[in-house]
């Protein structure tokens, strides 16, 4: 048939390792940002690690009597 033989269809490594290189996001490219707008999200990474104790960081909801006659105002209304 119209096959080619198997030693024609030998790959390019070069070609495959650039075309891999250039469709990997920027920050495993290059050890640093290049461009202003690449600074904005280099490091994804949290910060500091997360403490569901501190309460600067967590914004439970809490109770208050304001809540609740909200919430009772809502009820009685359905």
């Amino acid at each position: 048939m119209s096959r080619k033989p198997p030693e024609a269809l030998l790959e390019d490594t070069t070609f495959i390792e650039a075309y891999r290189r250039v469709h990997t996001e920027p920050a495993k490219k290059y050890p640093a940002p290049i461009t202003e707008s690449q600074e904005i999200g280099w490091i994804a990474g949290p910060l500091i690690q997360e403490n569901h104790q501190d309460p600067r960081f967590n914004f439970r909801r809490f109770k208050t009597d304001i809540t609740e006659n909200a919430a009772f105002f809502r009820r009685g209304l359905k």
